[in-house]
């Protein structure tokens, strides 16, 4: 398996994510061609049928002259007032309206094959100088096509032109000469025997097209123009030669060889066009990208549906092919050319048109015709992005300004202060007002002035009394103190201001950053909120793309107050000191009166309260909590706000939310950062313009039967080509267009690095590719944000190999197992051995049935009866042994191990949890992998995988039978029996022996102490004056000798009697291992219903054949796994070769950097150029956004197994045209050897 250094060692051919491949082709230059040649060679015909086919735009002097004068352009206007007045199109006049047509916007994009220019004519430009205008033209040239031909066929074949009058059609010779025309005929006529159908609809098709030429008066009315004169014909090529010919020379030797194209102009026009076309597609040049409008055969009213439901049915207009719709782009529904102008608007479902793969709707035939002229500035990055129009609510001490600021520094935008906007107007109102006030106060204090003197004074000739009296000025400077208020101006005021400041912004900062649409780029702060207010920016068209409401709910508006207190702390803690202190004296008040009246003594606490109140020391403030404010009297203005703002914010959200172009963020800002807030926004802003995933629908699932249906009609013969039977979900699977997991859950293989299979009841679709998900719970946390779980710059990376080897014991599973995993390089476990290794520190053995079958009982005999010999010493020693043997206690866990390996008792889950979870979760196992020998044995244990999670890549069943089995144990188990045996045999002998010395030790012990007491006996008896006879006596003793040690043969016999003979040790042999086989099999099953359910890949291999050949089978399928293990997510489509070709033309997927190169074969070394031929068999495939071809089926197959090993190699070199010449005599063979 390469490592991951070696993996990237070589970069990809192409660009691995689709937008990006995307982004690519809308900043590559457009294919440009330039036709070169003689007059009269075939210049036009050959652009206009390239053109068509290449999708480029057609220039040429007469087809320029046609268009402008269609169109009305000011060209066409001026060309048409010289035609009326019977005068000539000026040279200059042709070529401006050439070069302008080649600097358009459908050019731009289209590119172009330019035809007739340099034209002969120096009337404005000599021929040099036309060349040069080529050289510096914008959009180079990538191609100069010429065509070749000789002075004497080109004049010849002019001279043969005649042209129709009425229709201006012109024919050359062969096809209104009748001798042409028969002698064409008879040489058809010879090769009808050999292509007999092929001939037959040449010649209705040649039959149809020559019947009008046949009549004469037909071939009467053809003329000969003047310039198809032979004379006239000559001169012109002699004028080409003469003025043309040289500039052309440089201008093609200039040229890069692999891009200049000679062609022989003596071909018929359809075999120069094919010689031309071949050669450029060999070279993976790039055809112009069409749009198509969306239109349906039948009148269908789109208006009123869902943008689900719509998507849906426009997918299906003018379809490429089945299963290959036209897919959803992140626009959505905004039509793009507006979006790049800066508005988001909605577009018009019957002005929706397909480019590339996708679909846009375009708001106006405006839009419309500019983006079918040139889409690309409309699709470039950035775009799709918002505009960045967002006002901004909250309320005070909610961060709003920060959020403001944050949001147009994200968006390289300014803030608009609505309050600092509005303050000039405010001033000038105030000011107004003010003089309103002064000027009705001085009024009315003259007039009280009056009254009062006329009062007081009847004399004749009283002074006029004006605004400078010292009364009057009295008045007025009292009235104004006093009408110094708030100045309220209309909403319209405010709404005005505000379009003033946008128009200003726009103008200033319309280039804020590279392709920034042409509005917005501001964020507004401090506009008032209230429903006038929001009418007025409505009508002057001023709705922002998004309303941010900054709130806090959660704890009623604590976290608001807080801040409030913590900026205005030095104006709120005097005023709470204030209360706290009149609180505390009118306490103190209250408590001394009631001790006056109780008569109770002051306690010390009340005294020093009392004493510090009197000597006039401060009242230390307690820290505040959070929750502390919103009792605090002090605070109640700000709750009101919070109140006043809450209750607006509800009014004027119901109006905004009758836009459906407006997107509302309603944050809480509580616990959150400033940052936070801003993905937040963020993410509501460009949720309109963010690739959206839905669950799999019904709807979703008939459109997949439609094409099935569909494409089963169309590929009967393949199928009965192909003998492999296959049922309709194997074939569904294998057309279904997956995502960037395949099969496998996105989900579990990010956050546990699995590769879990996913289930198609829990699937959903993604840029119209279908994951499938383990759990409902993983489907619904991938559609919150799918861009988590996909691909980006290149694939995503597998976990490594891991594997379960299941098989009967005796299958051979551990030798196979240990072999395959040192190749492969991956670990190995044995799960019972490592069992076993669990407990063997403490149980000092193993254990099972296997291990103690047969206790050694002899062997504990022959041990007791050898320390009988020796000193008791020894004998504690074991007994020490034996008692701390007997002390060791066993954990729980390790008890359940144990009685698992002893009596295949289950193992518990969270047993389990403690072994199997390190083999996926921690190192080294989870990045290297591993062969998992042994597990899971029974049903229980493969359930227990599925509920953790915990899948393996595959299952390798080793299917034995049992014969095969008993094959394999029966010998080395009877061979283990029979060594026992002869141990056995031997342990008796030794045991026998042992016996016999102990036996003898102990007679002559005992005859010792009895004659010991004989001789006593004796000597009491002289005493006694006793006499025995000794023999008497001696005979005594060895009676008493037999008696006491009698003979053990019967328990010999016994035990002789009771051993088991060989042929019931086979008979039970055979049975333990066949019980053990039929037990095993039956926990198999279990397991492998249990893969089945949990769609885990079980590869069956026959344990039966030699173990080499098992490890080699073994080896060859899990080795394909590992080196195809980086294209484990990737899936390839094969297509037929008219499918390609049209999704070529139509730029639904691109051309790979391979061209026609076979990727196979250019990694074996074979760099030859494929042959430029039709009759090739080629075998296309889709990968990605990406067309291969390959030479044989084989190839394709090996590509589609592992096609980022095969796309990770450098690019086919460029191919250069050799040219070869073949001299030699006349008749020596130089046309044959060509």
């Amino acid at each position: 398996m390469a490592s991951p250094e070696e993996k990237q060692a070589q970069p990809f051919a192409h660009i691995f994510n689709e937008d990006e491949a995307e982004k690519s082709f809308l900043l590559s230059k457009p294919t440009c061609l330039v036709i070169l040649g003689k007059p009269g060679s075939g210049k036009k015909t050959l652009a206009r049928k390239l053109a068509q086919i290449w999708k480029c735009i057609f220039i040429e002097a007469l087809e320029v002259i046609q268009t402008n004068i269609q169109e009305e352009t000011e060209y066409g206007l001026k060309c048409q007032e010289l035609l009326f007045k019977g005068q000539s199109i000026s040279e200059e006049l042709v070529t401006e309206m050439i070069l302008k047509k080649i600097e358009s916007p459908e050019v731009t994009h289209f590119g172009y094959v330019l035809s007739g220019f340099p034209s002969l004519s120096e009337e404005y430009m000599t021929v040099s100088q036309q060349v040069e205008k080529i050289k510096n033209l914008k959009l180079k040239p990538d191609f100069l096509i010429n065509i070749k031909c000789s002075d004497y066929d080109l004049c010849q074949r002019i001279s043969g032109q005649r042209q129709h009058p009425d229709s201006g059609q012109v024919y050359q010779r062969n096809q209104w000469d009748p001798n042409i025309i028969e002698k064409h005929k008879k040489k058809k006529d010879q090769q009808e025997e050999d292509n007999e159908e092929e001939e037959d609809e040449e010649l209705e098709e040649e039959q149809t097209a020559e019947d009008p030429l046949k009549k004469a008066e037909f071939l009467h009315q053809l003329v000969q123009r003047p310039e198809d004169f032979l004379e006239n014909a000559e001169k012109r090529v002699g004028m080409y030669k003469d003025i043309m010919l040289h500039p052309l020379e440089v201008l093609m030797a200039e040229q890069d060889c692999e891009r200049l194209i000679e062609v022989d102009g003596n071909q018929q026009p359809d075999d120069l066009l094919v010689s031309v076309a071949v050669r450029l597609q060999s070279l993976g040049v790039q055809m112009g990208a069409p749009i198509t409008r969306l239109q349906s055969d039948q009148e269908e009213t789109l208006e009123g549906l869902e943008n689900d439901e719509l998507f849906r049915v426009l997918s299906s207009y003018q379809l490429i092919a089945r299963r290959y719709r036209w897919r959803r782009s992140r626009w959505g529904k905004a039509c793009p050319v507006a979006l790049k102008k800066g508005d988001i608007v909605m577009g018009n479902p019957d002005l929706a048109v397909s480019f590339l793969d996708k679909m846009y709707i375009l708001s106006s035939p405006a839009a419309l015709k500019a983006f079918m002229s040139n889409p690309r500035p409309y699709l470039l990055p950035p775009m799709p992005l918002p505009p960045c129009k967002v006002l901004v609510f909250g309320p005070p001490f909610s961060g709003r300004t920060t959020i403001c600021n944050l949001i147009a520094r994200k968006y390289k935008g300014k803030v608009l202060d609505v309050a600092k906007l509005i303050q000039p107007h405010l001033e000038k109102a105030r000011e107004e007002n003010l003089e309103q006030v002064r000027r009705d106060t001085i009024e009315k204090a003259i007039t009280a002035v009056k009254n009062r003197m006329e009062e007081q004074s009847t004399e004749l000739g009283m002074a006029e009394i004006t605004a400078d009296h010292p009364e009057v000025q009295a008045m007025v400077e009292a009235t104004r103190s006093a009408s110094v208020s708030e100045v309220t101006l209309p909403p319209e005021i405010y709404a005005e201001v505000l379009e003033r400041a946008i128009a200003e912004l726009i103008k200033n900062n319309k280039d804020r950053f590279p392709g920034a649409p042409e509005k917005g780029g501001w964020v507004v702060d401090n506009y008032p909120l209230s429903v006038d207010h929001w009418s007025a920016l409505s009508g002057k068209g001023l709705v922002p793309d998004t309303v941010v409401c900054l709130k806090d709910t959660k704890k009623t508006g604590v976290c608001i107050i807080s801040r409030t207190y913590s900026a205005n702390r030095d104006e709120i803690n005097p005023k709470i000191l204030k209360r706290l202190t009149d609180e505390a004296l009118e306490k103190k008040n209250i408590e001394e009166e009631r001790r006056e009246m109780q008569e109770k003594p002051v306690s010390e606490e009340e005294q020093s309260l009392g004493a510090a109140l009197e000597k006039g020391e401060k009242i230390i403030l307690p820290e505040f909590t959070e929750d502390d404010f919103l009792d605090m009297p002090e605070m109640e203005t700000v709750r009101k706000k919070i109140d006043l703002f809450v209750n607006d914010w509800k009014t004027v959200e119901s109006e905004i939310k009758q836009s459906s172009v407006v997107q509302v963020a309603g944050l809480e800002i509580a616990e959150q950062t400033p940052e936070s807030l801003l993905n937040q926004t963020v993410l509501v802003m460009e949720k309109p313009f963010k690739y959206h995933g839905w669950e799999l629908s019904a709807e979703d699932l008939d459109e997949e039967a439609e094409d099935l249906a569909a494409e089963s009609e169309d590929e009967e013969v393949e199928e009965e080509e192909n003998e492999n039977e296959e049922d309709e979900e194997q074939i569904k699977e294998k057309k279904r267009h997956m995502g960037d997991t395949k099969h496998f859950c996105p989900v579990s293989l990010k956050e546990n690095f699995v590769l879990h299979p996913g289930l198609y009841d829990h699937a959903a679709k993604y840029q119209e590719k279908i994951y499938y998900f383990s759990t409902p719970e993983y489907r619904d946390k991938f559609l919150k944000n799918p861009e988590e779980y996909v691909a980006h710059n290149e694939p995503i990376q597998a976990p490594p190999l891991r594997v379960c080897l299941i098989g009967a014991h005796g299958a051979g599973k551990t030798i196979c197992a240990r072999q395959v995993a040192d190749k492969l390089g991956i670990f190995h476990i044995q799960f019972e051995e490592y069992l076993q290794e669990l407990i063997l520190p403490k149980t000092k053995e193993k254990v099972g049935p296997h291990f103690d079958e047969e206790p050694e009982e002899d062997d504990n005999k022959i041990l007791m009866l050898s320390q009988e010999l020796e000193d008791s010493q020894a004998m504690s020693k074991i007994e020490k042994t034996e008692k701390s043997k007997q002390e060791v206690t066993l954990t729980p866990e390790e008890e359940a191990i144990k009685a698992n390996l002893m009596d295949k008792d289950p193992l518990p889950p969270d047993v389990l949890d403690k072994i199997v979870l390190d083999w996926w979760k921690k190192e080294p196992f989870r990045s290297t992998g591993f062969i998992l020998d042994g597990f899971p044995r029974t049903s229980d244990e493969a359930q227990y995988l599925s509920e953790q999670g915990l899948c393996p890549d595959v299952a390798v069943y080793i299917k034995v039978e049992e014969s095969d089995v008993l094959d394999r144990l029966f010998p080395p188990r009877l061979q283990k029996w029979k060594e026992r045996q002869h141990k056995r045999m031997e342990n008796r002998k030794k045991l026998k022996d042992l016996k016999a010395k102990i036996r003898d030790k102990k007679i002559a012990r005992r005859r010792e102490e009895l004659l010991a007491e004989q001789k006593q006996k004796k000597e009491e008896a002289l005493a006694n004056k006793e006499h025995y006879e000794a023999t008497e006596e001696t005979e005594d003793i060895e009676a008493i000798l037999e008696g006491e040690f009698i003979e053990e043969e019967e328990e010999e016999e016994e035990e002789e009697a009771e051993e088991e003979l060989e042929i019931d040790a086979v008979d039970r042999i055979q049975n333990e291992i066949t019980e053990k086989f039929y037990s095993d099999m039956d926990g198999l099953q279990g397991v492998q219903e249990e893969l089945e359910k949990w769609l885990i890949p079980l590869i069956e291999i026959d344990g039966g054949r030699k173990p080499r050949i098992v490890h080699y089978q073994i080896y060859s399928k899990l080795n394909s796994l590992m080196e195809n293990r980086g294209s484990i997510f990737e899936k390839c489509y094969p297509i037929s070769l008219p499918l390609a070709q049209k999704m070529l033309v139509f730029s639904y997927k691109f051309p790979s950097s391979f061209g026609q190169w076979d990727p196979i074969k250019l990694s074996e070394g074979d760099v030859m150029k494929p042959p430029q031929s039709y009759g090739n068999e080629v075998f296309p495939v889709i990968h990605r956004q990406y067309i291969y071809f390959f030479s044989s089926k084989e190839n394709r197959e090996t590509f589609m197994k592992n096609p980022i090993k095969y796309i990770c190699q450098p690019k086919p070199k460029p191919p250069v045209p050799v040219k070869i010449a073949i001299v030699g005599p006349p008749k020596s063979g130089k046309t044959t050897e060509l």
